[in-house]
Formats: structure tokens, C-alpha cells, sequence
């Protein structure tokens, strides 16, 4: 079978048509840019207008609700009498005493650490790692919490430590000796 021979496309612009293409081009460039400035001219001041067509889930993360501002209310200014004190706010931050306070009592949170081993599905898969956790002579706690996202889930925890590095430690020798833990240590308020 012989190959067909296909000719080559060619494109001639004489001057004439090489300066229309050009004056073409220019002009959609210039209408686009217009465009564009049109459509994002209020997008920050507006964002309401430019989600009409979004749905809703994407609208609530784009638009903000507005929130109620309340009303304040004008003061009439009076002629303050010789001899009458001006009244003061009965607003007072309280924060700064609070505070010192602490300072001067001595009353300092105290932490305590946790250690959550890990956290299963399963209740057998949490009950056979917290009876290993006991022939290592621990002492290990099951938790169970539910979770809107993912369900119920079974955590193993190990202890109250009184600091950081004594929970890190025991982390550590816990790691050391089950494979393939990583533990987690949880800071709590006494």
C-alpha cells in the first residue's frame, strides 16, 4: 500500500490581515481584562451578591453571617453642677486583679499528664491490649467515647503522671516494648 501524502496547511496574512488579527486580539484581551475587573470590582464588599448561584454549603464557608450589632444608646450631655461628682462606669476588668491574686496566693494550675496508649473500634482489640499492658505490671484504663464523626471508640490510657518527663518516660518504655505504639501524651487540668 503506498502513504498518502498529506499536504501542509499554510496561513498568508498580507499586511492588511496581519493588522486586523492584531487589532482583534488586542481588543478580546482588553474586553476580558474589563471583564474581569467588572465581575471582581465589589467581590470583598459584596460577597452576598456573587454567591447567589452557589450552593449553600459553599455559600456558608464564602459569606459571613452578619451579626447583630446592638444598639448604643446617646447619652444626653448635662451641665455638670459644682460640687457633683461625675459618675463612673460600673464596668470594671477585673482581669488584671485576678491575676495578681494568683500571684500573691500562690494558687498556680497544677497539670497532669496522661498517657493514651491507643484507641480502637474494637472492644476485643482494646480489652487484649490493656491485659498486656498488665502483665507489663501496669496499670492501664479503658475509656470509651463516641464520636459524631466516626462512632464509638475504646481508648487505652495509662495513668496520672505529675509532669511531662515522667509520662514521656513511661511512654517510652511502653513504645519500647509493643511494637509498632505510638503514644500520646494528653495534658490536663487538676
Amino acid at each position: 500500500m503506498e502513504s498518502r501524502k498529506t499536504g501542509d496547511f499554510e496561513f498568508k496574512l498580507g499586511k492588511f490581515g496581519l493588522v486586523l488579527f492584531t487589532l482583534a486580539v488586542s481588543l478580546l484581551l482588553l474586553f476580558s481584562f474589563i471583564f474581569g475587573v467588572i465581575v471582581g470590582k465589589n467581590i470583598e464588599s459584596y460577597p452576598e451578591k456573587i454567591v447567589r448561584g452557589i450552593p449553600n454549603t459553599i455559600k456558608k464557608k464564602i459569606t459571613r453571617e452578619k451579626e447583630p450589632v446592638p444598639e448604643i444608646k446617646e447619652q444626653k450631655k448635662t451641665a455638670q453642677r459644682p460640687g457633683e461628682e461625675k459618675k463612673k462606669d460600673e464596668f470594671k476588668l477585673t482581669f488584671y486583679d485576678t491575676l495578681t491574686d494568683k500571684a500573691k496566693t500562690g494558687t498556680v494550675e497544677k497539670y497532669i499528664y496522661t498517657i493514651q496508649v491507643a484507641s480502637f473500634r474494637e472492644r476485643e482489640k482494646t480489652e487484649a491490649l490493656a491485659s498486656r499492658l498488665r502483665k507489663m505490671k501496669l496499670s492501664p484504663t479503658i475509656d470509651k467515647i463516641k464520636l459524631a464523626s466516626s462512632g464509638t471508640w475504646f481508648r487505652v490510657k495509662l495513668g496520672d503522671f505529675p509532669s511531662y518527663d515522667a509520662a514521656k518516660k513511661k511512654s517510652k518504655f511502653v513504645e519500647s516494648r509493643i511494637r509498632g505504639l505510638k503514644c500520646l501524651i494528653i495534658k490536663n487540668t487538676r
